[in-house]
């Protein structure tokens, strides 16, 4: 009974983090050009908590203030005149794997939206601290190297929490084993009151000389 309460608590929502970041109001290139990327935000959700053994995500968007994305300052649109940007991101968090655990790269269209997401798995229980890092790569529309800039450093804590000293995988194994028990025991319970009443029956058939 207790491992399958267990089980069901695994399984419950998770509560999650939700921060809406702005960007920097001026970003400047080598080269001395000035631009803002205040047209769009930053939501970034990521676990309070994930169990031992069980999976957690970090979600980040990157979209448009304007509902379809139409409504882009000047100074923005001059730079999609001359780059195409692409947004590069790397999750680092010690103590838990990550998947992807290299750098993801998107390019952002001129009012598009741009999603990345990350699974984390716990590796020891305690609470863990990260960092997502997010650049912008810059690609000259006329060919040329592209200036890779830093944006964020965005600080990530969760917990990772065993139960009742267990990891998720030992509490389904618990839980499945309990499942069999019962059946065991069921069956137990079941089988000597039928061979009774066959016994009682055989007593009750008359002989034949």
């Amino acid at each position: 009974m207790v491992s399958l309460l267990l089980v069901i608590l695994v399984n419950l929502p998770q509560a999650t983090t939700q921060f809406t970041h702005t960007f920097p109001t001026t970003i400047q290139t080598s080269a001395g050009t000035s631009f803002s990327l205040q047209d769009y935000t930053i939501t970034l959700t990521s676990p309070q908590s994930i169990y031992l053994g069980a999976f957690g995500k970090v979600d980040l968007q990157i979209e448009p203030k304007s509902a379809d994305g139409s409504a882009l300052s000047s100074n923005l649109a001059k730079l999609y005149q001359q780059y195409s940007p692409v947004i590069d991101t790397r999750l680092e968090l010690v103590g838990m794997t990550v998947q992807p655990n290299d750098q993801i790269s998107e390019p952002l269209g001129e009012g598009k939206s741009v999603q990345f997401e990350w699974q984390l798995s716990p590796n020891q229980d305690g609470v863990v601290s990260g960092t997502l890092w997010i650049y912008i790569s810059l690609v000259p529309k006329g060919g040329g190297t592209a200036e890779n800039l830093t944006l964020f450093a965005l600080p990530i804590t969760s917990e990772s929490k065993d139960l009742m000293g267990m990891a998720v995988g030992m509490v389904y194994l618990l839980a499945g084993g309990g499942g069999l028990l019962a059946i065991g025991l069921a069956a137990y319970a079941l089988f000597p009151r039928r061979k009774k009443k066959l016994q009682k029956k055989q007593t009750l058939k008359p002989h034949h000389r």
